[in-house]
């Protein structure tokens, strides 16, 4: 009996390791894929059931008269505009939030929040997503890749979220929700409407109906892909007509460049005076 119980204690402390091994590859696979796959279900349709304007897709922006008004340009970041109701009011700004935007206020409440283009990110055109081997590696994980910025923000406002099943697979669900948060971003949780307009100065969206919301968001992207981001917002005592913001996005384009800057002139030795002599080796 003596020996029996030996030999047995072995075999338990086998039986102990290859159990805690099973147990810590169930949780490895657990955490590589079931995890995200629920995250992704219980984020996307958290998204979905919190947020009807999702549901909406852009339609052409109808036509308008223009807006008789005397423009006042504004210029700043390689972006020049103009809007209809004169000259900004001088406020200073907060030091973080100008890193990011530059902002113009003006005396009847109206105001303008422009997107410095270096700082501008878009969930689904990171940096290098130019990239041929980044546009692989997003096809690879999410089933798509994105070609230009305008691709990016057109492929977004044009998503229909559908609500994730668990048996969709970890890449539709992660596609999934990339694109509706994606979507998310640019709408906000108060926007009313998305539309799309097309000129002579570009292509775009606008996102916003200046009747029904306090603030409008305009993307134009021209024929370089340039992207230009502007907020127009306003206060609860000033309306906001369609004909301003047409006034607004007739009127982008990219700023002038200025002029190299002369060298200035190499001085003149002082005449009678002889510059001294470098020594030699």
């Amino acid at each position: 009996m003596h020996h029996r119980t030996t030999f047995a204690r072995p075999r338990q402390r086998g039986g102990t390791a290859l159990t805690v091994l099973v147990i810590f590859v169930v949780l490895v696979i657990a955490a590589v894929f079931v995890l995200p796959i629920g995250f992704a279900y219980y984020f996307t349709n958290k998204m979905i059931a919190e947020n009807p304007q999702l549901s909406e897709v852009p339609q052409p922006l109808p036509p308008g008269p223009p807006l008789k008004a005397k423009p006042t340009t504004l210029s700043c970041c390689g972006i020049e505009f103009d809007v209809p109701w004169g000259p900004p009011q001088e406020r200073p700004q907060d030091p973080h939030l100008s890193e990011y935007f530059v902002h113009f206020e003006f005396p009847g409440g109206q105001s303008i929040r422009l997107t410095r283009p270096e700082k501008q990110i878009d969930v689904l055109y990171p940096p290098g997503a130019a990239d041929p081997q980044q546009k692989e590696a997003m096809k690879n994980a999410y089933g798509f890749s994105i070609e230009s910025r305008y691709d990016a923000v057109h492929t977004a406002l044009h998503h229909m979220p559908k609500r994730p099943r668990l048996l969709d697979g970890l890449q539709a669900m992660m596609a999934q929700m990339m694109l509706t948060s994606a979507k998310m971003s640019h709408l906000g949780s108060d926007s009313v409407g998305i539309f799309s307009f097309e000129g002579t100065n570009g292509r775009g969206f606008q996102i916003g109906d200046p009747a029904r919301s306090r603030e409008v968001k305009v993307h134009l992207f021209d024929s370089d892909d340039r992207h230009a981001k502007i907020s127009v917002r306003r206060s609860d005592s000033t309306i906001l007509q369609q004909s301003e913001i047409d006034f607004i996005i007739r009127s982008i384009r990219p700023a002038p460049a200025e002029p190299p800057k002369e060298a200035p002139p190499a001085k003149k030795p002082t005449a009678g005076k002889t510059p001294p002599m470098k020594g030699t080796s």
